[in-house]
C-alpha cells in the first residue's frame, strides 16, 4: 500500500543536500520510532523541507512507502486535523475517526506522518482544543513504529511528546530530534 502524499514540490534553495540534512534523514531511518519537530521561528519554507525529507529514497525505503503527509493549514481545530489523516488512511467518513486512524496504524509496521503547520491548532485561543492536539499527539506517540514528524512555529512545542536534547541546523532552521518516551504511556483518544 504506497500512502506516499507529497504534493509540493520542494525548493531546492530551501534545503540541500547538506550534512545536517543527512544526519536528519539517518537519525530519521535509524531508530524504530522518531518524533521530530521542525521549527522555525522566521517563517522559512517548513513545506518544501518536509516533502523533500518524505521524498527521500531513503526514507521512503524505510517506511515502504508509507509515509502520509498531512497539512493541518486552515484546520479549525483539532478534529479536522483528524479527519484529514483518516481521509489519507482511506478510513470511512462515518467512524470514530481516531479510534479508526488508532487502529490502522498500529496495524501496519513502520508508518511515517507527517504533520505541517500543526502550529495552527496551538495559535487558536482555545485551551481546550490545545489539550485536544496534545492528546491526539501523545495517541500517535505512543504507537510502535510510528514516527511523527511535525512542522511547527511558535514559542514553545507541545509537551506531550517526549523531546531529545539534540539539535540540527539545515540552512538556518532548527530541527529538535524527538524520542518516543520510554515505559509505558498510552493516552486515551476518547478526550479528543
Amino acid at each position: 500500500m504506497t500512502v506516499l502524499s507529497s504534493p509540493i514540490t520542494p525548493s531546492p534553495s530551501v534545503v540541500d543536500q547538506s550534512a545536517d540534512f543527512d544526519r536528519l534523514i539517518a537519525h530519521l531511518v535509524e531508530k524504530p520510532a522518531s518524533r521530530y519537530a521542525i521549527l522555525d521561528p522566521t517563517f522559512i519554507d517548513r513545506t518544501s523541507l518536509i516533502s523533500r525529507i518524505l521524498d527521500s529514497p531513503r526514507v521512503r525505503n524505510h517506511f515502504s512507502q508509507r509515509c502520509i503527509f498531512v497539512s493541518c493549514a486552515g484546520a479549525r481545530n483539532t478534529d479536522d486535523i483528524v479527519t484529514r489523516l483518516a481521509a489519507k488512511l482511506s478510513i470511512a467518513s462515518n467512524s470514530d475517526h481516531m479510534k479508526a486512524v488508532l487502529e490502522n496504524l498500529t496495524a501496519h509496521r513502520k508508518t511515517l506522518i507527517a504533520l505541517d503547520k500543526l502550529d495552527v491548532v496551538y495559535s487558536l485561543d482555545n485551551r481546550d482544543e490545545q489539550d485536544a492536539a496534545d492528546v491526539m499527539l501523545a495517541c500517535l506517540a505512543s504507537i510502535d513504529e510510528l514516527s511523527l514528524l511535525v512542522t511547527y512555529c511558535g514559542p514553545s512545542l507541545p509537551e506531550s511528546v517526549m523531546w531529545e536534547n539534540t539539535n540540527l541546523i539545515v540552512n538556518d532552521m532548527l530541527i529538535k530530534v524527538r524520542k518516543r518516551p520510554s515505559g509505558p504511556s498510552h493516552p486515551s483518544a476518547d478526550h479528543i
